[in-house]
């Protein structure tokens, strides 16, 4: 009788699922990707931190040989999209580390002019579409010179080309780098805000953006403490004209790594002015990004594209400054519905790193790297 039971519990779950999934309008999705880099790295002096990833990190970049790069896209993915009446959503695994991992799970819900969406997508001012780059997962400048903050959690309200979103917080701990010492709390009372807003014609479109983050350390013997607030703007836009597009996107941040920004910097995160968290150096960045391109003809485009960013960091006793510069020139190809072949070739400097004193002014050679290879793509 109980295995009776428990047959018709299971049928019954089952015809509910089914019931539910006809209801639903799915359509699923992957997207396959590889990426074949060949990088030359010349010497440098001074390493960039240990988490820029790929290539340009720190352990490659120590010698000036030629290494061949050949692996599956962490953003390599599957996924779908469900429709039911005035909600939808939409679910995205990648594969970063060869694992399986939530790109996007999300559900929004329409209501006349408006829509809120909850769970985890791109926040508003992550605009992706102003460089096709495809070097390192698809860089598209996203860590040299754009504004990009990821695929965060959060609660989204969109109306119209205005979208407002309260983000779960970049909190970084006392067991980083964020604070040099141990013994602090963090004490959290806001979420991330963003907001966006795009205007789009015919042949035209413009976005303007910004990001607003604090919250306090506090020291756990004495109790002192001090705010670290992050904040980011950004202003951009593209124009179409015939078989051509130009796009341009300027932005500044002040304590943009605590932020969660992209970025490849000499210091990756905020530091403190002295070994306790009483102040907080603020270190700025301003970013820019440039991309020019079009159809040569129906089965192959052509893209240039050049990013910079300025990094500073005034720090106790001495002010550290670095300008990166990227620039890359791709063709993708097409040769049939879904499949995108993209030979690119490019180059990344990483400036000079300068830092003044009282006393003296120092460089050190931060180096540069040039690369080219294929990235190759079917969609399914």
């Amino acid at each position: 009788m109980k295995k009776l039971f428990v047959c018709l519990f299971a049928v019954s779950m089952a015809l509910v699922l089914v019931g539910s999934a006809v209801a639903a309008d799915w359509s699923f999705y992957g997207s396959a990707r590889m990426g074949t880099w060949w990088y030359a790295n010349s010497d440098f002096e001074v390493p960039l931190a240990d988490n820029v990833p790929g290539a340009m990190s720190s352990g490659t970049r120590d010698h000036s040989d030629l290494d061949l790069s050949h692996f599956l896209q962490s953003n390599a993915r599957i996924g779908a999209n469900v429709t039911s009446g005035d909600v939808s959503g939409r679910f995205e695994y990648g594969a970063a580390d060869g694992k399986a991992n939530i790109r996007i799970l999300r559900g929004t819900w329409s209501f006349g002019p408006g829509e809120l969406t909850v769970g985890q997508d791109y926040t508003p001012i992550s605009w992706t579409w102003y460089s096709n780059q495809v070097v390192n997962n698809d860089e598209g400048l996203l860590s040299l010179g754009l504004m990009y903050a990821g695929r965060k959690p959060m609660l989204q309200f969109k109306y119209g080309g205005f979208k407002l979103a309260l983000i779960s917080p970049n909190v970084v701990t006392s067991d980083g780098d964020a604070v040099h010492g141990v013994g602090y709390d963090t004490d959290v009372v806001i979420p991330k805000v963003e907001v966006a807003y795009r205007h789009s014609a015919d042949n035209f479109f413009i976005d303007v953006g910004g990001g607003f983050q604090t919250y306090e350390y506090s020291d756990k013997n004495d109790e002192s403490g001090t705010t670290l607030t992050s904040w980011v703007v950004g202003a951009g836009g593209g124009y179409n004209f015939g078989k051509g597009y130009a796009k341009l996107q300027l932005n500044y941040d002040v304590n943009g790594a605590a932020y969660g920004l992209a970025r490849y910097a000499p210091e990756a995160v905020f530091t403190s002015k002295s070994d306790s968290a009483e102040d907080f150096t603020d270190p700025t960045r301003f970013g820019a990004a440039f991309s020019v391109g079009g159809q040569i003809n129906d089965m192959i485009d052509v893209e240039l594209g050049v990013g910079m960013q300025q990094y500073i960091n005034k720090q106790s006793g001495y002010d550290l400054e670095n300008t990166t510069y990227a620039l890359y020139l791709q063709f993708p190809f097409v040769p049939a519905s879904g499949v995108t072949i993209t030979p690119e070739v490019g180059y990344m400097d990483w400036g000079n790193v300068e830092v003044e004193t009282p006393q003296e002014i120092t460089k050190t050679d931060g180096g540069d790297t040039m690369y080219f290879g294929l990235y190759s793509r079917i969609n399914f």
